[in-house]
């Protein structure tokens, strides 16, 4: 999507239109687009001295970063709204974004509390009768509890979070969160397996299935292109799960393909992490060696970032494989030189962290 004419931006709400654009076209897969139209955004209100289109731009451009799989800009853009919008105090847009500034961080592991801030966010919603805001929030609660293995209570909150998506269509849309349902109950299946409960694991496989199936029809008519990719995967990993590696990994590769069309290539690169680590399992080595490469591809769009290093730790395993001693050796250097560069970024937000949200 090329720039807009100055024009075009000459006042709050043409402003704010632009920045509500770029989250749509985020969504819709082309992430170059969208970040190239908030930035605009943001550069223009800021010329224009017109404060609420420059957080409405900030806090677009922060959303479009984590959609693309970039935490670490995105931290540093939801920095900016947030300072910006306690200046003008602004609570609504400074709720906004304070939930992308956590669940970005968190993305890095580079805070902690996150649930509590999360749960500030929802009673902020419910005082300033902001559903978007309180759908957002309980979805990023959702992924902390989840991940924490709190199912029952992160499955509460995505379900409270689908029923104001219903209410209210033009916040996040069903389909995220009917994806991020469907990555509960892989998590669920996953916590079930290592604890030797087949059976219950074997039906949360199929519960995954289920959601990630009915998340990709709600994306495809919400035009959702981000969520269709994550859907797919997320159905591909269930289908691993339960021993379908056939499946898993036509799902998988079907993920990447539409990521790839979409011009949306960054937010699959967890994916091909996953199909890379699939096929070594498998033994199709060639195809995990492409994997891995078009993750390196990514670097200059991702780097740092934990899964440059993720997939040159694949890429060693791969070598290591095919007796390729001394590049299995060489590719370890280099995830270990790829970590170490992601975990100094890492501690450079925390300390950024720190002093933003210090009271």
């Amino acid at each position: 999507m090329p720039f807009l004419p100055p024009e075009a931006l000459s006042d709050e709400r043409s402003i704010a239109t632009a920045a509500a654009r770029a989250i749509t076209l985020a969504k819709g897969g082309e992430t170059r687009a969208a970040l190239n139209l908030a930035l605009q955004a943001r550069r223009r209100a800021k010329g224009l001295e017109i404060d609420l289109g420059e957080l409405e731009a900030l806090n677009a451009a922060a959303i479009v970063h984590m959609i693309r799989g970039d935490a670490i800009a995105a931290v540093a853009v939801a920095i900016d709204a947030c300072d910006l919008a306690r200046r003008t105090s602004n609570r609504t847009l400074l709720g906004h974004s304070l939930v992308s500034l956590k669940m970005s961080a968190y993305n890095l592991g580079a805070c902690e509390n996150v649930d509590e801030m999360l749960l500030h966010c929802i009673r902020e919603a419910v005082e300033l009768d902001d559903p978007a805001m309180e759908i957002r929030a309980r979805v990023g609660l959702g992924v902390v509890l989840g991940d924490a293995g709190n199912f029952d209570a992160a499955e509460h909150e995505y379900t409270r979070a689908l029923l104001l998506a219903r209410r209210h269509p033009n916040a996040t849309g069903a389909a995220r969160i009917t994806a991020n349902l469907a990555n509960l109950h892989r998590k669920r299946a996953a916590a079930h397996f290592e604890e030797g409960l087949e059976a219950r694991a074997l039906h949360e496989c199929a519960e995954a299935i289920r959601a990630a199936e009915w998340a990709c029809q709600l994306a495809f008519e919400e035009n959702n292109t981000a969520v269709q990719i994550d859907a797919m995967a997320i159905q591909g990993c269930a289908h691993g799960l339960r021993g379908d590696m056939q499946r898993a990994h036509s799902l998988l590769r079907a993920s990447v393909a539409l990521g790839q069309a979409s011009r949306c290539p960054t937010a699959v690169a967890w994916v091909l992490c996953e199909l890379g680590r699939h096929c070594v399992e498998t033994d199709r080595l060639a195809e995990a060696h492409d994997a891995y490469t078009k993750v390196l591809d990514m670097g200059q769009e991702l780097r740092p970032s934990r899964k440059i290093a993720l997939a040159c730790a694949g890429l060693a395993e791969v070598e290591a494989k095919l007796g390729n001693v001394t590049a299995a050796r060489r590719w370890r250097e280099r995830s270990a030189d790829e970590s170490a560069q992601f975990e100094i970024a890492r501690l450079q937000t925390r300390r950024q962290l720190q002093a933003v949200l210090a009271p």
